[in-house]
């Protein structure tokens, strides 16, 4: 973490802290500790810091181990001022916090800062611990595995700095050797420091713990090199078995009398829980929605004159899908997002007809989750959620963009804002971003002139996407994106003949390829959780002040959180639009989901290949399939769309 001595001044300097998680309660504190961060975090160069203060570290301080952390710590940066007592002042706070769980780390490696490096802070940490009564313990700075990475982290360091490998100012890793022509009088080389020429310092990997006894015995003895490996194993023995980070089960929370408090059918089921004593034995949740669903069923069946045939038909269908979706627990789910869109309904914010499997569901039709009746048009209930699937069911809605975080800021409301937040989103390094990225700090040409114009010209030729021949044997149809090497090898015309003249471009791609890049927020995802998310998620801020779970979808779902997807689309945004102009200036048109489905001269349109700004309609296969197929009904545009998917033989 950043350790800052005044979270009030934005350019106060941030220094490094290690904590460590020993119990379920210190990672509940790990996890407020980085919450508390990323409120307080600054930004610098586009980038959030996250700081905390010494009264956030006092207030979560239980079950957590503190490490004085490596050469960039605000104890190290005292020392290397040549404050000793500003260092012993430090190290003081800390072991007051922690007590007898806080250690001063030394560690086995030879880098350079400046005038001093690692031996000059170890000499002078060992000082400061024993002159305060503080254990210490051998550490590894490590930013790689093993030596073998070393260049490969070089060349992230470069590329992040955005400079060549060969230029002598930018961020490296060093260490000096010595003045090889220094004979102890004065010397013009080194400026009689006996400190000669600055070479890589390959020491930042995971070190065997006999590296490590070697380094500490020959720079000191070999009973203090065992007294600072016993340390680390006992912090690690200290640590219990870290069941905790186990997913617990789904955290939904719960639709119970408190949130029906204040709806405006709040009374209504109140008196429809006492006309039948047993109603009050089931679940708030599951009772509340069979009370909408059932009044949502009758209101539907008379506004429609159903025969009695056809609702026994509707009805045996909400019974099925009652039983599949109360035995899952997932009652509380449908109702949740099912308040967050009628939210929207009552505040002018548009959302879009259905999407996927959802649409499949009478419950979510009834609860005005959707618009699409799936019994009118035979879409199956199982393609949304089935006895066998133990997985909650994924809702996907499309909102208009402009009321996406009027929407997010109910929900807070709502729910709590430590219990609503957004996704993270992992940007990885691709191979053509890496390949340019990497043959400009290389300088392959001889230039950095010359090796931009031949990273372009290569990274050309290498696609995001590609659409697979429905030959393929694995993946018939389907388009894939390319993320790793091997992909972009075989989808890239002369790519191989660049990598093989280029074998150093080569390497470097395959460790970098795959990296993290960057964190933003998942485009449509929202998780709304039954505990307060700081309490047991690792959370993030960015720089428009957005907090999200650290993980992205998959882990987070992984790990009990239900997604809720509520895309912005421009699609919504434009016909919201026109729907306003139109009525603005006196043309009476319907909003999108009352149109008539039989509008002749809107399939003589679509049948003619019109389809610019149609959504899903507008581009590739499905454009091309409109002509020849020419619908006549919205049933024909289903299957322009299915037949548009990928895998469909031509």
């Amino acid at each position: 973490i950043y350790y800052c001595q005044d979270l009030t001044d934005p350019k106060a300097k941030r220094r490094h802290l290690v904590l460590l998680a020993s119990n379920a309660q210190g990672y509940r504190n790990l996890c407020r500790v980085t919450y508390e961060g990323f409120l307080n975090s600054v930004t610098v160069m586009g980038k959030q810091f996250p700081r905390v203060d010494e009264t956030i570290l006092r207030k979560y301080s239980e079950g957590l181990f503190c490490t004085s952390a490596c050469g960039g710590s605000v104890i190290a940066a005292a020392i290397f001022a040549g404050d000793m007592e500003e260092a012993k002042r430090q190290a003081s706070i800390f072991k007051d916090i922690y007590q007898e769980r806080f250690f001063i780390e030394l560690q086995p490696h030879t880098l350079s800062r400046g005038e001093f490096g690692q031996v000059h802070l170890n000499n002078s940490l060992k000082t400061i611990a024993e002159e305060l009564g503080i254990e210490m313990v051998a550490t590894c700075d490590s930013h790689y595995l093993t030596t073998e990475d070393e260049k490969y982290h070089d060349m992230v360091l470069a590329i992040s700095s955005q400079k060549s490998l060969s230029d002598p100012t930018r961020h490296r890793y060093v260490t000096t050797l010595p003045c090889e022509f220094c004979n102890g009088a004065k010397c013009t080389l080194c400026a009689n420091t006996g400190v000669g020429e600055l070479v890589p310092c390959p020491e930042f990997y995971i070190k065997t713990e006999d590296e490590i006894r070697k380094f500490f015995t020959d720079h000191y003895d070999a009973e203090f090199a065992e007294k600072l490996i016993d340390n680390t194993a006992k912090i690690g023995a200290a640590c219990v078995d870290p069941f905790y980070l186990e997913p617990t089960g789904e955290h939904i929370p719960q639709f119970d009398m408190r949130m029906i408090k204040g709806e405006p059918d709040e009374q209504e089921f109140v008196d429809w829980l006492e006309l039948k004593p047993e109603r009050k034995e089931i679940p708030v949740p599951n009772a509340f929605m069979r009370f909408r669903v059932a009044k949502a069923y009758r209101e539907y069946m008379t506004k429609n004159n159903f025969d009695k045939k056809t609702q026994k038909k509707y009805w045996d269908r909400i019974l099925f899908e009652l039983d599949i979706l109360e035995s899952k627990g997932f009652c509380s789910y449908m109702l949740v997002v099912a308040d967050a869109i009628n939210w929207c309904s009552k505040n002018d914010v548009w959302t879009g007809t259905a999407r996927g499997s959802a649409a499949g569901s009478l419950t979510a039709y009834l609860l005005k989750i959707h618009k699409v009746d799936p019994i009118e048009y035979n879409l199956l209930f199982e393609r949304f959620q089935s006895k066998e699937r133990p997985a909650c069911p994924d809702i996907d809605s499309d909102i208009e963009s402009a009321g996406r975080d009027r929407l997010l800021a109910y929900m807070k409301e709502r729910w709590g804002a430590e219990y609503t937040c957004q996704i993270t989103n992992v940007n990885k390094i691709t191979p053509k971003v890496a390949l340019k990225d990497i043959a400009k700090s290389l300088e392959i040409g001889g230039s950095r002139q010359e090796s931009f114009a031949l990273a372009d010209k290569i990274t050309k030729t290498v696609p995001l996407k590609v659409t697979l021949p429905d030959t393929d044997p694995d993946n018939p149809g389907k388009t894939i994106e390319i993320r790793t090497m091997d992909l972009a090898r075989k989808h890239s015309p002369g790519l191989e003949e660049f990598l093989v003249k280029y074998p150093d471009v080569a390497s470097h791609a395959e460790k970098i390829v795959g990296l993290p890049r960057s964190w933003g927020v998942h485009a449509g995802g929202i998780v709304v959780s039954d505990k307060a998310l700081p309490d047991f998620m690792p959370m993030r801020r960015d720089n428009e002040k957005i907090i999200s779970v650290s993980y992205d979808k998959d882990v987070a779902e992984k790990n009990g959180l239900i997604k809720i997807d509520m895309l912005g689309l421009d699609t919504i945004d434009v016909l919201k639009a026109a729907y306003k102009s139109a009525n603005r200036i006196g043309i009476k048109i319907p909003v999108p989901w009352e149109c008539p489905e039989d509008d002749k001269n809107v399939y003589d349109m679509i049948g003619r290949g019109d389809v610019l700004g149609l959504f899903q309609l507008e581009g590739g296969t499905l454009a091309k399939l409109c002509k020849p197929i020419k619908p006549k009904n919205i049933t024909d545009i289903s299957l322009i769309n299915a037949l548009g998917r990928p895998g469909i033989s031509k």
